[in-house]
């Protein structure tokens, strides 16, 4: 098997680095002239400027579809969007938008197609978990159609559609080690990006905003607290929704890091290394200047299973866990040194966001206890909350209620509940049960490198099962890394069949 670390190929990089930067810079300064005699808003300017250079990256390599998946996976939870005309809206968003994600991945799918039905002449083969894949998609479209707004449902049933079909598409490429490399690096050519994103919101204490891309309320991004006198702290949250929304993208990306980090140090070249440890050390001081406390947990929770996990398939010793745990203490003191405000989180007022919460929770309960098999349909619970008014709604103002008036309770287990019912619910259970079996499999690669890669996976969707007891999880990028990863489970289980099979 071709090792993870080995040089990529000239058919996925560009012919030469200086003659591609030479190219992309003659090209961007073209471009420059062009936009400035154009009466265009800065961030369009910014865009077609970011096109041209997207033009001469895709000239400068050899295979387009290598240059789409670069480009559709750095570019996943990049928030640049458009709604689309005529499109249902709901409560928390547009039903139906076009994002840079977009832009790459149905030319990339229509790509894919064609060469496998045409050229390969090879039909699309079954993979891990794809039976339980197929029965909840056929599931939302089933709740789509009772629910009380079918358009809208059926708006978000088309999501489904198409995380089933990227979940097909990781899945194929996940069985050709090149193409893991290729989406391993895209994936941290877009961390990167937020990262660089966020430290300027981070500094100027301003969000940034520009065209097309849609912002948290300031409540969300600025936090007060009246306790500590006052005090101020802004969260940041890159080119996302909301720094919670940041705080679970951070999750994903940072629990393969730090697992090849510990298990594999000896087996990355060292410029890869200090690439990868750069990364995460960046990642991981967005994670806490997000202030999300649900994302602290999920990283912790799943961090902690997945070292367990790696102790128990000896990819890792008790002394790199003990030389982990001291390292981890030290971090823990000189954050709170540095950074007291992650104190204040913890231990102060949070804005009433707890109480926020609870309130939600008992409006949740009320309408899975009326709907408890089949719930009140996709897309309908913005809708169907004013008919559920629970008791413990009494005992506020009536200008707090109006604030919770069609918001989404911030719990995607009972979300699930009051959308699809117990059934729902079930079949959702299925489906994470069956690829996280698969990903537990799929450690037992006897390439160290391989196997730490499963376990990292493997503890992202972990992390995002903990983190679902603390948000909602819309249809956005958050949702689209799952099912990106349900397919890199999916890949690996096939490949390390494969090598059990030699």
């Amino acid at each position: 098997m071709i090792p993870l670390t080995a040089t990529i190929d000239r058919a996925h990089l560009p012919y030469s680095v200086v003659r591609f930067c030479a190219v992309a810079g003659v090209a961007a300064c073209l471009g420059l002239i062009v936009v400035m005699l154009t009466d265009a808003s800065p961030a369009y300017l910014v865009l077609l400027l970011g096109a041209v250079g997207l033009a001469a990256s895709a000239f400068w390599f050899r295979d387009l579809s290598s240059f789409l998946v670069v480009a559709m996976v750095a570019t996943a939870t990049i928030t640049i969007n458009k709604a689309v005309p005529m499109s249902p809206m709901a409560k928390y968003g547009a039903a139906l938008v076009f994002t840079a994600h977009e832009v790459f991945f149905f030319p990339l799918v229509a790509l894919w197609l064609f060469q496998r039905c045409f050229v390969a002449r090879q039909s699309i083969t079954a993979v891990p978990g794809q039976r339980w894949a197929l029965i909840f998609v056929a599931y939302a479209v089933f709740s789509a159609l009772i629910s009380a707004d079918v358009a809208l449902g059926l708006a978000s049933a088309a999501y489904y559609i198409k995380y089933y079909i990227l979940f097909l598409l990781f899945a194929d490429l996940f069985r050709r080690p090149e193409m893991i490399r290729l989406v391993l690096y895209a994936m941290w050519l877009g961390l990167a990006l937020q990262c660089l994103m966020a430290f300027a919101q981070f500094t100027t204490r301003s969000p940034l905003s520009f065209q097309g891309a849609k912002v948290a309320a300031s409540s969300a991004t600025n936090l007060v607290f009246a306790d500590a006198g006052g005090q101020h702290a802004f969260r940041p949250f890159g080119f996302l929704l909301h720094p919670n929304v940041f705080a679970c993208y951070l999750v994903y990306m940072l629990l393969p890091m730090g697992l090849l980090l510990l298990a594999c140090a000896d087996r990355l070249t060292r410029p890869l290394f200090w690439v990868i440890a750069g990364l995460f050390l960046a990642g991981f001081g967005c994670l806490v200047v997000s202030l999300s406390r649900g994302g602290w947990i999920a990283f912790g929770v799943a961090m902690i299973i997945a070292i367990a996990i790696a102790m128990r398939r000896r990819l890792v010793s008790t002394r790199q866990v003990a030389r982990l745990t001291l390292v981890a203490a030290l971090g823990v003191a000189l954050t709170l040194a540095a950074y007291p405000t992650v104190l204040l989180r913890l231990t102060k007022s949070d804005n009433r966001s707890t109480e926020v919460r609870l309130l939600m929770n008992d409006q949740a309960m009320l309408m899975i206890s009326e709907n408890p098999i089949l719930g009140v349909g996709l897309g309908s619970y913005s809708d169907s909350t004013p008919l559920y008014i629970p008791k413990s709604f009494g005992n506020i103002s009536e200008g707090f209620r109006e604030q919770l008036e069609g918001a989404i309770v911030h719990n995607k287990f009972l979300l699930t509940l009051a959308e699809g019912g117990a059934l729902g619910l079930l079949i959702s259970v299925c489906l994470f049960t069956v690829m996280l079996r698969h990903g537990y499999r799929a450690i037992g690669f006897k390439d160290p490198l391989y196997a730490t890669l499963a376990l990292g996976v493997t503890a992202s969707i972990i992390g995002q099962v903990v983190f679902y007891n603390f948000d909602h999880f819309m249809l956005e990028g958050r949702q689209v890394l799952l099912w990106s990863h349900f397919g890199m489970l999916s890949g690996l289980a096939c490949l390390q069949r494969e090598q059990v099979g030699t």
